[in-house]
């Protein structure tokens, strides 16, 4: 958790929660930007979330319930947003300093997909689901009384200086250049749009129904190959491991099940490596801030280590050929 957040998280916050949305009895799922529980209600389970000011306002929870509540209309698969005791889909509750806010979600029967076998019918579906956001967004209008969710580049995570120490000016240059570059692509109305920006294997369930996308904490404006290469890179975590399938096998499956659902110009995909590399800055500056004064453990200080010769050598986490990746989803 981040520590400016949870040196102000009190038990009452928590109360105050469970008064807000009628709650009983709750349980502690843990949580590493958010607050995170779960509670069940006239039989139903939900998800209960608590953030601070400190990370989005309430406005940006207000835009990303709206856009979570406009996908479920549109019969895609997504936990939907649910209002508390008095209509209110997001409840404020005053801190020492700033406010926590306080939200809710249906909470999806299933396998969390860090668990489930990663099937073809699973990687296809996953891809799927993606494609699917991507084409309902194009089509996507928020209410003139919300404030847009931030761009990409506007997290306040890329305020370097805030989590980098002062003689790190050979990360700091390594990044600036990185978004720099980002910044300097194009953005064609086609290619680019509200995504869900962390669908990685925790965030979604899986049943016979499908993938379930959960957990839009981080859904803002960018290319909407980003979404496709932030779940190839949390995917090779698991390949080779505790999923037996390749990298290359794995992006050709998710790709044949994004393309049947939205038709994104073939030349995005080999700017994968790129967005790989933003993926990789981006964890790094979230895991120093959400880290600050903790001892890590071997396999924690070995994952920075290796993000810092990543980071530093402009190389993306995987290696791929994707004209060949190409060449072979659209067989």
């Amino acid at each position: 958790m981040i520590p400016a957040i949870a040196a102000l998280y009190t038990p009452d916050i928590l109360e105050t929660a469970k008064k807000r949305f009628g709650i009983e009895t709750i349980k502690d799922l843990g949580g590493f930007e958010s607050y995170v529980y779960e509670y069940s209600k006239n039989n139903s389970n939900y998800i209960l979330k608590i953030t601070h000011t400190i990370r989005r306002s309430v406005g940006m929870i207000r835009a990303e319930l709206d856009f979570v509540n406009f996908l479920r209309k549109k019969d895609i698969q997504v936990a939907g947003a649910v209002p508390s005791e008095q209509g209110k889909y997001v409840e404020e509750i005053l801190a020492e300093e700033g406010n926590f806010l306080a939200y809710a979600f249906e909470k999806i029967e299933g396998t969390v997909g860090i668990k489930t076998n990663w099937t073809e019918e699973v990687i296809q579906n996953w891809g799927g689901i993606i494609g699917q956001m991507h084409q309902a967004t194009c089509d996507y209008a928020r209410p003139a009384d919300f404030p847009p969710r931030q761009r990409w580049w506007e997290d306040d995570i890329y305020k370097m200086d805030q989590i980098l120490k002062p003689e790190e000016t050979e990360m700091k240059a390594a990044i600036s250049k990185l978004l720099r570059e980002i910044k300097d692509i194009e953005t064609p109305k086609n290619a680019w749009g509200l995504i869900h920006g962390d669908l990685h294997q925790g965030n979604f369930f899986w049943n016979e129904q499908g993938i379930w996308a959960f957990d839009f904490d981080d859904c803002e404006y960018g290319h909407f190959v980003r979404d496709i290469a932030i779940c190839l890179y949390y995917a090779t975590w698991d390949i080779g491991t505790k999923q037996e399938i390749s990298v290359k096998e794995f992006l050709i499956l998710f790709l044949k099940g994004y393309f049947k659902h939205y038709d994104l110009d073939k030349k995005w995909i080999y700017k994968i490596s790129t967005f790989l590399r933003l993926r990789d800055a981006l964890l790094y500056l979230v895991k120093r801030q959400a880290w600050e004064g903790t001892e890590l453990n071997e396999k924690q200080q070995k994952g920075m280590e290796m993000q810092v010769e990543r980071i530093l050598a402009g190389k993306p986490i995987v290696e791929l050929d994707y004209e060949e990746i190409l060449e072979k989803v659209l067989l």
